[in-house]
C-alpha cells in the first residue's frame, strides 16, 4: 500500500513548490525545491484576548530538511530571512516524504 505514495512529494514539490536558498547551521548555502508558507494564525494573548501572529513554514523532502533542524537559515526569495525551529513530521509512508519546518523570521 505504501507504493501508492511512492514518488508524491517530488511530484507536489515540482507543481506546488519554489527554489527555495537554505543554509544548514554552520554549513554551505544550497538550493531546494520547497514549499513556503507564510500564514497567520489567530492565538490567546496572556490577558485572553484573540491575536494574529505570523506563522511561517518551509515543507520539504525529509532528506533536503533534515540538516536545517535546528537553527538552518532558510531564504524563500520574499525579501526576509527565517531560522527553523521545529520538524512536524508529516507520518507519510514515502521514505522521501514531507517534514513541515516552523520557522521564525530573523
Amino acid at each position: 500500500m505504501t507504493r501508492l505514495f511512492d514518488g508524491f512529494t517530488e511530484l507536489f514539490t515540482g507543481t506546488f513548490g519554489d527554489p527555495v536558498l537554505v543554509r544548514p547551521s554552520g554549513g554551505a548555502q544550497t538550493e531546494i525545491q520547497a514549499v513556503f508558507r507564510d500564514a497567520d494564525i489567530p492565538v490567546l494573548a496572556e490577558n485572553g484576548v484573540e491575536t494574529i501572529a505570523p506563522y511561517p513554514t518551509l515543507r520539504a523532502h525529509r532528506d533536503d530538511a533534515a540538516p536545517l533542524i535546528p537553527d538552518g537559515e532558510v531564504d524563500p526569495g520574499n525579501g526576509e530571512k527565517y531560522r527553523c525551529l521545529a520538524p512536524m513530521d508529516s507520518g507519510s509512508p514515502d521514505p522521501r516524504g514531507f517534514v513541515t519546518i516552523q520557522l521564525e523570521r530573523i
